[in-house]
């Protein structure tokens, strides 16, 4: 065995015995799951009002325009600001900022101005993942359930949208999209 073999063996043998089948907790979680998981715990919350309800409010809490509650914004951005903010945590030290954007198309500049932890693409056709914020070409956001099928189909969680796919809906709803609606996603990497 050569001195790299060697070297990788005892590597790879110290780093499996870090990681026990007793400890399912991975030693570097990931955002992308945890967006679909926080974003899916939101379905079911509507408004009472023009862009108000229990559970709105919230979102805006995550955004640098905390009045966009008073004001009756729509709220698409700010509930993707509040679920990254959820996702993140208080525990860890990411080498990025949070999105605080209330515009779906400010998430494209808040996330090219990050290091590698983000990744942009316009018109990313059929690379959509579950965990990606997809901006859509109407001034809308959310975050991707599902990759999108053979026929440009995808799942997609978004606020202030309605049951039939209104950009300025009711509440939090899981809609199916196309991929040609799409104007870019942010993949987190990390």
């Amino acid at each position: 065995m050569n001195l790299i073999a060697e070297f990788a063996s005892w590597f790879f043998g110290r780093i499996g015995d870090a990681i026990t089948p007793q400890d399912p907790t991975p030693m570097n979680p990931t955002l992308p799951p945890l967006l679909v998981e926080i974003a899916e715990s939101q379905l079911g919350i509507t408004e009472s009002s023009k862009n108000h309800g229990d559970g709105i409010a919230k979102f805006w809490e995550a955004t640098n325009y905390p009045d966009g509650y008073k004001n009756r914004e729509p709220y698409c951005a700010a509930a993707v600001c509040w679920i990254v903010r959820s996702a993140m945590g208080e525990s860890i030290a990411w080498s990025f900022k949070r999105p605080q954007s209330a515009t779906a198309f400010g998430f494209e500049d808040w996330s090219l101005k990050q290091d590698a932890s983000t990744q942009t693409k316009k018109n990313p056709r059929g690379d959509i993942r579950p965990g990606d914020i997809v901006i859509f070409k109407f001034s809308h956001i959310g975050i991707a359930a599902t990759t999108a099928d053979k026929t440009g189909h995808f799942k997609c969680i978004e606020a202030n949208t309605g049951p039939n796919g209104e950009r300025d809906g009711d509440g939090v709803w899981k809609k199916t999209r196309h991929i040609d609606l799409v104007r870019s996603r942010i993949r987190f990497t990390v």
